[in-house]
């Protein structure tokens, strides 16, 4: 199935992709008025491999009343072989021209979207944003741009039975799986500590 899906030129994102990579911080607004002026649709088999471009992806971890994460495994059903049995602290992924034609609402609706599609909670609050997740070091991140969240839910169960395994952990009890993480996993427990 063809997907055009929101990106934004790597050239208009430099002050947000130089470093190491990892959670950096940045402002929720100059992001929000760089995709509502830069954001474009391409076709997502286009750019999937195209580094002039990156893949601005809404990534949400979600926290209970104890403070655990949830946490999700991925199983080898999803479509992203690049990520099959990591550990992943968040939920999210593309946001096309279906969830609108405008860039900045397509973002909005997209990441309302991709939590209704993954999980079945209430949000208890307004998500915080905690950053721009960059990672220059694996062929994955070279072409997306996650931008992270954290948000207090009452969880009802995941929708996506066949694509993840889950449980609630806290900070200190994820940090011993680091290494079977996601980077941007990795990357939100560092800012979660």
């Amino acid at each position: 199935m063809k997907e055009d899906i929101l990106v934004i030129e790597t050239e208009n994102l430099k002050e947000f992709i130089q470093g190491d990579p990892g959670l950096k911080d940045a402002d929720e607004k100059v992001l929000f008025g760089i995709i509502e002026k830069k954001g474009l649709f391409k076709a997502r088999d286009r750019v999937e491999q195209d580094p002039h471009y990156k893949q601005v992806i809404p990534y949400i971890a979600m926290v209970n009343e104890k403070n655990e994460i949830l946490t999700l495994k991925r199983l080898t059903t999803q479509s992203e072989k690049r990520l099959h049995n990591k550990i992943s602290l968040g939920v999210g992924g593309h946001v096309n021209n279906e969830d609108s034609e405008t860039p900045l609402e397509a973002f909005k609706k997209g990441m309302q979207r991709e939590i209704d599609e993954e999980v079945e909670v209430q949000l208890k609050e307004t998500p915080e944003f905690l950053g721009v997740i960059y990672d220059n070091s694996t062929n994955v991140g070279q072409v997306h741009l996650g931008m992270a969240y954290k948000v207090k839910i009452e969880f009802y169960g995941i929708n996506e039975k066949d694509k993840f395994d889950y449980t609630w952990k806290r900070v200190d009890e994820l940090t011993n799986e680091i290494e079977a993480m996601e980077n941007w996993s990795k990357f939100i427990l560092n800012k979660m500590k």
